[in-house]
């Protein structure tokens, strides 16, 4: 009975390697190595940080300009409005400033053509048609407008 008994019972198996090379695995640990190592998680952590923050960067400073280009439309739109409006109002004003609708105005304010028009010059200025000396010289023009610009207050 002991045979059989012998035989139901698992036998413990011889180890497969010696106790010598179990322990091989074990090592002694170099400081410097594990600073090397360290340094180096450290490094490509950096590395990751530097470049999520520069990509970030980017997408910041793209945003920015994409708004202030959107801002800078609507000023050149705005600009544009202001131009034609500005062209509209000096074509009204050229309009009603022109002698037929200043004649058109005064026929209806009740007042009627002369029958010879007659032409007044600012005090100091040359007559049309005779230059002083025989021509014209912008020396000439410039001492004329010197005369005559004091008496033009409201004309530009």
């Amino acid at each position: 009975m002991t045979a059989a008994v012998r035989s139901l019972v698992p036998r413990r198996s011889p180890p497969s390697r010696p106790v010598r090379e179990r322990q091989r695995h074990l090592r002694v640990v170099d400081p410097a190595a594990l600073r090397r190592e360290r340094w180096r998680r450290i490094g490509v952590r950096a590395a990751v940080f530097a470049t999520a923050a520069a990509v970030l960067g980017v997408v910041v400073v793209h945003a920015t300009m994409a708004e202030r280009e959107v801002r800078l439309d609507d000023v050149a739109a705005g600009t544009q409005r202001a131009q034609r409006r500005y062209e509209l109002l000096r074509l009204e004003y050229a309009q009603q400033s022109s002698p037929q609708a200043v004649i058109d105005r005064a026929t209806r304010l009740g007042m009627v053509p002369a029958p010879s028009p007659r032409y007044l010059s600012a005090p100091g200025a040359v007559e049309e048609g005779t230059p002083p000396n025989g021509s014209t010289t912008a020396a000439s023009m410039e001492e004329d407008w010197g005369k005559v610009k004091p008496n033009l207050v409201a004309a530009p």
